[in-house]
């Protein structure tokens, strides 16, 4: 953890959430994957918006847009 910390891949706020395991709006995507683990399956949509991708963990949604966390659902 403290190497993504000491390399500016998270925030100081990513590093404890990860630790907790808990996402919230606003967090990146590499961040999502530390705090989750690696997801059963990524469904990614590009278009002139950018890319959109729904990350699922079980019945556990995650929703990011352009890199950051942007909803959830379980």
């Amino acid at each position: 953890m403290n190497t993504l910390l000491e390399r500016g891949a998270v925030t100081k706020r990513e590093a404890s959430s990860i630790r907790e395991g808990k996402i919230y709006l606003g967090m990146s995507e590499i961040a999502l994957n530390c705090a989750w683990g690696r997801p059963d399956t990524v469904n990614t949509s590009v278009g002139s918006w950018g890319v959109h991708k729904q990350y699922v963990y079980g019945y556990n949604y995650a929703y990011v847009e352009n890199g950051t966390v942007e909803s959830w659902q379980n």
